[in-house]
Formats: structure tokens, C-alpha cells, sequence
């Protein structure tokens, strides 16, 4: 055959290949030709706030864009279309009136302000459009509204447990308020004041500021200097949005005269940013806002491994490390998106289907019923309030961590173990409608020293590693327990212990060999995961909770991370074969169920959670030395393969010699490559490629002894056409598997 006809033949099969992927991946889009969702997003788009508004707006595009990717809602893709207030109660009803009847929108997620949020509810209940917020707390917002609902919980709640953690937890008896006289500020004052009177706590001193005031700073600058003239004024609760809160937090500490100050949810993560470090002085954002403590949704210290997911796509996507605020937007969306699944896909009435979603938010009335979120589950009471745990994190090094005590409430006191005790050693404390568990904190750090000795058929690794805790109070430190060691680890031999402010800190160098669930179904492109798991044997996660030491290991900047740590460290120094892809430390709870042995539990088991801190290294292969000794034989041989169909085809023999030549080769070559696995009795992605090879070399024999009996039966037209259509299907299932593996690899997941 001529070498142009062999091009030619090459380039028509190419074309086949190509249209026969096309069709094989196309239907994977066709779910995004149908209408999209639309999704309204209110918040401050313009103005001063407007980076408040873009991060509402990149957390739910966020959200949307992992569902689109998978294929969207019911068939749909979900399309965001941002709507600006301004945070401006006047604008926003105007918005909130634009989106109800002039948009498509099936939900409104927003607004950012209690005071927009209140300015557009009657808007949204009138219409028909459920809404849902992430940031707006005021406790008139959803009170007699049954359209609009919160990612979080109110200031109501928010005001009783600040209060009762400064009383129970932090030991005062006297506070000091400072309020805005705004939405936000009155609910938290008022709610604030009827807590502190229920637990005996003495309001010592009262301030109502204006917030539209011109001359703010010397409104604070005054209360502070009446503050230093009066003795006992305790703990200071700022009820006011940061921007206010940091005129008070400026004018206090540059008069010299320090009181302990305790914030509202607006004081969050981004809160050092008010303070311009000062050149002159020496200060920096620290200097304002350390030992300060706050409420909020969202640490990142007690992130799970889902929410370290989100803040590292947030920041690789914006370029900015994500707030509370940001990750209660990613969960309003989540919500919102699994209300759109519950639509009736055959219904297209607007009516009809934003009165489904509201539904939906309305039946996620219990734990059970819950979304899991990366803030935590999110499940409403009768009015729309989310039913959450309220953290509270403490300023340090100019960074949010959380504080060493934190308060869970306790459900049921029935169900609690040795309640009367624990109620007496101080494990639980009283609150004004029941109980909450005293939960210890412990900050865990560790730096990598070494991985080595990589075992892929075992499954074993060795770590070598410094490991530190920090925490208050005590801490049997003989149960602390490797969850994944090969043989058990004992800290018994601390090499440094010591104290800081009421802070234990005690120090361990640990070498042992640990173990992981490996697994190769997508072998040589499978990513293995090299894990330290550490938990406490008896102590539950109400009664203590890890947190990683973010600060300690030297992680609390956006810029720093694990991964760069390990590579700059050169910790990984296991098989050359690998590299490390991604490096992550997080906090996650290991779930049980038992009726220990209660008879009150016979009914239904009881849930019992233990928290557990995970330090996860994910690992891929080298694939140059794969392409080297399997991938470029391979290709070799598809080539022969298929250049055995140039061969004239009354040439049977060396057509027949060649392709079972080819396919003993590749047969040897997979026997080969099982010897390099371990026993684990299922087939792996490369082994499709091998069989498909396999295939296809049986296929070339049979076309040649067809073409061949063909022209020996006077039919040389006929057996033209079997060869030429030969050439042309030959390539076409080793194309596919490998286009599949292409995009599992580089699309879905790529290294």
C-alpha cells in the first residue's frame, strides 16, 4: 500500500476515533443544554462593602459549579445572577421586588445585613420567594416570615450563650455593654441584658452609640475614657458590626488602658484587617486584636476535611483565604441546591416550584433531617433559625483560633452519662434553659520529619515526627492513641514539658510504622493517601475536641501550607517512584452507635462521637517511568498492530506471525505488571487498556484471515474493503479507554 494511502488511511480513522468519543462523552453535557436554575444572590456588589458582596457571590458560583460539574440539578444546570444593595435597607426592597417579579429566580440567597435582609422579608413573603442568609442575625428577620430562613443561628441565641461563657466559662460577674443603636446591635444589647439578669451577672455600665454618627471615634474614645475612671467593669460585650467595633478596639488600646473584650459574630477572621500595622510605633494587627474573644461559625482550626477542601479552592480560585462569612454562603448555597433537587423535574410553574423550596427548607426540622455542611449540620426551627453550636475563637499573633473551652449544648441530660457528676466537677454547665457540655480544646502540632520505607503490598509506611499539645487543665496523655500505628505508641517520654499563661505544652519525638487502606483500581494513575490518625481511647467529643495548632506548625498565614512545608522540609523520602500532590491536617469525629448497656437507650441506640485529628499526605506516581516500561511498549505494539494492516493481504503468514507476536507480548508484558501489585483481586484501570489491546489484536487476526479466505475466493474487492474497514475500527476501543482514562485523570481528577 502507498504511503499516501496509509496517511490517508490514518487520518479517516483519527476522524472516526474522535466521532466515536463524541459520541461516548457527549451525553455527560447534555443535562447543561436544558434551562438553567437561576439563583439570586442580594448583597452589597458595590460600594464600601463590596468585597462582602463578590465573596457572597464566589462562595455560591463556588457551590454551583461543583454541582454543574456533576452533571447539575435534576438535568439543570444552576446559573447565579448577583443582585446589588448596597447593604442599604431602602435598596434592598427595591432589589427584593426586581428579583419576585421581574427574574426567573427560583430562591434568593441573602441579604448580607440584618437591616437589608429586614428591609426585603415582606418583599419575599408577599411574592412567594423563599430566601435564605449566611450573615444576617437579627432576631426580627424571620419572626412571623415563614419564607426566609438563616445558615446560622440568631442574635438571640448568639447574646444568651456570650453571656453565659463569660459567666460560666470565663468567671465574671460583671460586664460592660456597648451597643449600636441598629438591628443588629438592639436584638444582641437586649438579649444580652435579659441573659446576664437570668445568671446573676451585674451589667456594670451601658452604651448605646449611633452608628451613622460622623464623629464615631469620639464617641468611643469617650466611653473608653469614662471606662478607665470606673473600677469593676468587667468584660467588655461589643454588640455593633466590626467596622464599628474596631473604632472601639483602636481608641482602647491606644489610650493605654486594656479591659477584656468579648465580640459578637461580625468580629471574625477578617477583623485585623481594620488595623493598618504602624511603622512608626512598631505595631502591627496583632497588637489591637490579641486575646480578644468572639462568637462566629467557623474555625478553621476544628475544620473538617470538607471545609479545608473549600478554603483551599476558595483561595486557589479568588486569591483569598475564605472567612466564616464565605463558608456560611457555601452552605446556604449547598442547602439551597438540595431544596432544587426535591422539585418535581416535570413542573415548570415558577409559583409552583419556589413554593417547593421553601417547603423544603421547612421539613429540615430535625438532626436527623439535617444538611451536612461545612459549618456544621443545618436544620431550622419553626421560625427558620438554624439550630447550631456556638463557637467562640480568640484572637492570637493576629490570628482567629479556637478558644480553650468551648460550650455544646447538651440535648437530652437523660442521655448523658454520670450527668450529676459531670454537672459538679464543672464538665457541664447551667445555662438559662438547660445545659451545656464544657468541651476542652487541645491545639495539635506535628512536623514532619521523615516518610520512608513505603510498602505498597503491605500497606506500611514509617513516620518520624515531633508532636506537641497544647491545652488547659488535664489531659491523660497515656490515652492518647495512634489509631492507624502498626504496634501501639506510648508518650510517656516528653521531651520538652512546660506552661504559658495557664496553658499546658508538652513535646514528644515519635518514629513509628504506620499502616493505610491503599487501593490501585486506578493504577499507575492511582493516588494513595499516606495518613497519622490520633485520637483519645476514652474521652468523648463533648468533653474534648482537637484542633490543629495552625500557629504552631507555622500554617496561619493564606499563603503558607502543609504541602509546601513537606517539600521545602524534603520529609518524603519513601520510593522515587512517587510524589507528594497534597498535604492536609484536619479535625473530623469518628461517629459510633451503642446503647452501652443503658436500659433507657434499648429504644434506639445512642450516638457517641470521638474527635480525631488526621494528618493526610496524598501521594501519585511518577507516570515518566511508567511511559518508560509500559506505556511505550505498549504503544510500540498498537503500532505494529496496526501497521500490520499495509501488509498485502495475500500475505497471511507474517500478518498471522505478527499479530500473535503482538498479542503474547502484550500478554507478558500484563503478567509483568501484576507481579508489581500486591494480591488485591480486582482488575485495575490499566488492565482495561490490556485487554482492550488484547482485543484488538485478536480482531486484526480474524480481519486478516477473512480478507485473506476472501481473495482466495476471487472476492479481491471485498477484501480490500474488510482490511480497509479493519485499519479504521482497529484503533477505536484502545483510543476510547484511553480517552476515558485521560479524562478521569486530567478533568475529573487531575494530578
Amino acid at each position: 500500500m502507498k504511503l499516501s494511502k496509509i496517511c490517508a488511511l490514518a487520518r479517516f480513522t483519527l476522524l472516526c476515533a474522535l466521532a466515536f468519543a463524541l459520541v461516548l462523552f457527549g451525553g455527560a453535557t447534555q443535562a447543561q443544554d436544558a434551562k438553567p436554575w437561576i439563583v439570586a444572590v442580594a448583597g452589597p456588589m458595590t460600594g464600601e462593602s463590596a468585597h462582602l458582596g463578590k465573596a457572597m457571590v464566589d462562595a455560591t458560583r463556588l457551590k454551583a459549579e461543583e454541582i454543574n460539574k456533576a452533571g447539575g440539578v435534576n438535568g439543570r444546570s444552576i446559573e447565579v445572577a448577583a443582585y446589588d444593595d448596597q447593604n442599604s435597607p431602602e435598596l434592598a426592597a427595591k432589589v427584593a421586588l426586581e428579583i419576585a417579579t421581574q427574574s426567573q429566580a427560583v430562591l434568593v440567597i441573602g441579604h448580607r445585613t440584618s437591616g437589608a435582609s429586614i428591609a426585603a422579608a415582606p418583599v419575599y413573603m408577599e411574592h412567594g420567594i423563599a430566601a435564605i442568609t449566611g450573615t444576617a442575625t437579627a432576631d426580627a428577620l424571620t419572626v412571623n416570615n415563614p419564607w426566609y430562613f438563616r445558615a446560622t443561628y440568631n442574635n438571640k441565641m448568639q447574646a444568651e450563650f456570650s453571656a453565659n461563657y463569660i459567666s460560666s466559662v470565663l468567671g465574671y460577674r460583671t460586664a460592660t455593654l456597648v451597643a449600636t443603636d441598629d438591628a443588629y446591635g438592639r436584638s444582641l444589647r437586649d438579649a444580652f441584658k435579659a441573659s446576664s439578669e437570668n445568671l446573676r451577672m451585674d451589667i456594670a455600665h451601658l452604651y448605646d452609640v449611633d452608628p451613622e454618627s460622623p464623629d464615631i471615634d469620639l464617641d468611643m474614645a469617650d466611653i473608653v475614657a469614662e471606662l478607665s475612671l470606673m473600677p469593676d467593669s468587667g468584660m467588655v460585650f461589643l454588640a455593633m458590626n466590626a467596622v464599628n467595633a474596631a473604632h472601639f478596639v483602636r481608641e482602647m488600646r491606644n489610650s493605654g488602658f486594656a479591659l477584656p473584650i468579648f465580640g459578637a459574630d461580625s468580629i471574625n477572621q477578617t477583623f485585623p484587617s481594620y488595623f493598618e500595622p504602624d511603622p512608626i510605633l512598631k505595631t502591627r494587627p496583632g497588637d489591637f486584636t490579641d486575646q480578644i474573644l468572639a462568637t462566629t461559625s467557623m474555625i478553621w482550626d476544628v475544620a473538617n476535611e470538607d471545609a479545608i477542601k473549600f478554603r483551599n479552592e476558595f483561595a486557589d480560585r479568588f486569591g483569598t483565604s475564605p472567612d466564616s462569612g464565605m463558608a456560611l454562603y457555601y452552605d446556604a448555597a449547598g442547602v439551597s441546591f438540595k431544596a432544587l433537587a426535591s422539585i418535581d423535574a416535570s413542573i415548570s410553574d415558577l409559583t409552583i416550584q419556589r413554593e417547593g423550596i421553601r417547603n423544603h427548607f421547612a421539613s429540615l426540622d430535625t438532626r436527623a433531617d439535617a444538611y451536612e455542611g461545612i459549618t456544621g449540620k443545618i436544620f431550622f426551627d419553626d421560625i427558620g433559625n438554624a439550630e447550631k453550636t456556638v463557637p467562640v475563637g480568640v484572637f492570637e499573633l493576629g490570628e482567629f483560633i479556637s478558644a480553650p473551652v468551648q460550650l455544646q449544648a447538651v440535648e437530652n441530660p437523660v442521655m448523658v452519662p454520670n450527668f450529676s457528676d459531670k454537672l459538679e466537677s464543672g464538665e457541664i454547665v447551667p445555662q438559662s434553659d438547660g445545659y451545656m457540655h464544657a468541651t476542652q480544646i487541645v491545639y495539635f502540632g506535628v512536623d514532619l520529619n521523615e516518610v520512608s520505607n513505603l510498602n505498597t503490598a503491605t500497606g506500611n509506611y514509617d513516620l518520624d515526627f515531633y508532636l506537641w499539645l497544647r491545652y488547659r487543665g488535664k489531659l491523660d496523655l497515656n490515652k492518647i492513641e495512634f489509631s492507624n500505628a502498626v504496634t501501639p505508641i506510648n508518650l510517656d517520654n516528653p521531651i520538652w514539658k512546660r506552661e504559658r499563661n495557664g496553658m499546658n505544652i508538652v513535646t514528644f519525638k515519635v518514629r513509628g510504622t504506620f499502616s493505610g487502606e491503599f487501593q490501585f483500581a486506578d493504577y499507575p494513575f492511582d493516588r494513595q493517601h499516606i495518613t497519622l490518625v490520633v485520637r483519645h481511647q476514652d474521652r468523648n467529643s463533648e468533653s474534648m475536641r482537637f484542633v490543629a495548632d495552625r500557629l504552631g506548625m507555622l500554617l496561619a498565614d493564606e499563603n503558607s501550607t502543609l504541602l509546601a512545608k513537606v517539600e521545602q522540609e524534603q520529609a518524603f523520602k519513601t520510593s522515587k517512584g512517587w510524589r507528594v500532590l497534597d498535604a492536609q491536617i484536619y479535625q473530623d469525629l469518628i461517629k459510633t452507635a451503642s446503647t452501652l448497656g443503658e436500659t433507657r437507650f434499648f429504644q434506639g441506640e445512642t450516638e457517641v462521637n470521638f474527635s480525631r485529628m488526621v494528618l493526610s499526605l496524598e501521594i501519585g506516581r511518577h507516570l515518566t517511568s511508567y511511559s518508560s516500561t509500559i506505556l511505550l511498549p505498549m504503544t510500540i505494539l498498537f503500532t505494529i498492530g496496526l501497521l500490520l494492516f499495509a501488509v498485502p493481504i495475500q500475505e497471511l503468514p507474517p500478518r498471522l506471525s505478527g499479530g500473535i507476536l503482538v498479542l503474547v507480548t502484550v500478554s507478558l508484558l500484563r503478567a509483568r505488571l501484576s507481579n508489581d501489585l500486591p494480591n488485591i483481586g480486582y482488575l485495575v484501570a490499566i488492565d482495561y487498556i490490556f485487554f482492550a489491546l488484547q482485543i484488538i489484536m485478536l480482531f486484526g487476526i480474524l480481519v486478516s484471515v477473512l480478507s485473506y479466505w476472501l481473495l482466495a475466493s476471487q472476492r479481491s474487492v471485498a477484501a480490500s474493503r474488510v482490511n480497509k474497514l479493519g485499519a479504521v475500527l482497529y484503533p477505536i476501543p484502545i483510543l476510547a479507554v484511553g480517552f476515558y482514562i485521560w479524562f478521569t485523570i486530567s478533568i475529573v481528577a487531575p494530578l
